[in-house]
């Protein structure tokens, strides 16, 4: 398959970082768990499950035939992107991948605590460092 192409897929086998999709003719692709909905998804199995038919798109191509597949670009009806691609890569276009500049080595940040786990919390920082 090539990047942003869009395909009709089986979902082959659910771990808890993602599904595999079987696409037709094609080596089955991940489809990570930050990428099945817009939405916080808590476990794969609430969004999908086997044999369940989706629509995917193409995000990355990396070496030994790993696809990367992502679902929440595309709607689950018709099968279209939800918003346009980029042209550097499969991310929608005008959104950074990721942090423009990280922060200086032991800075102080305001932020928002996200979530909280046993291991500690997740803080969200201001938009400057993604």
């Amino acid at each position: 398959p090539e990047i942003r192409s869009i395909h009709r897929g089986t979902v082959a086998r659910i771990t808890t970082f993602g599904a595999f999709i079987r696409l037709e003719g094609h080596a089955d692709g991940l489809c990570h768990i930050s990428q099945l909905a817009d939405e916080r998804v808590e476990t794969v199995g609430d969004v999908v499950s086997e044999g369940q038919r989706v629509w995917v798109v193409v995000t990355e191509l990396r070496e030994n035939n790993k696809i990367s597949l992502s679902m929440k670009l595309v709607d689950q009806d018709t099968g279209e992107l939800k918003e346009a691609l980029d042209d550097f890569n499969a991310a929608p276009a005008g959104r950074p991948r990721g942090p423009q500049e990280p922060p200086p080595l032991y800075s102080v940040l305001q932020g928002t605590v996200a979530r909280i786990q046993p291991f500690g919390c997740f803080v969200r920082l201001p938009d400057a460092y993604g």
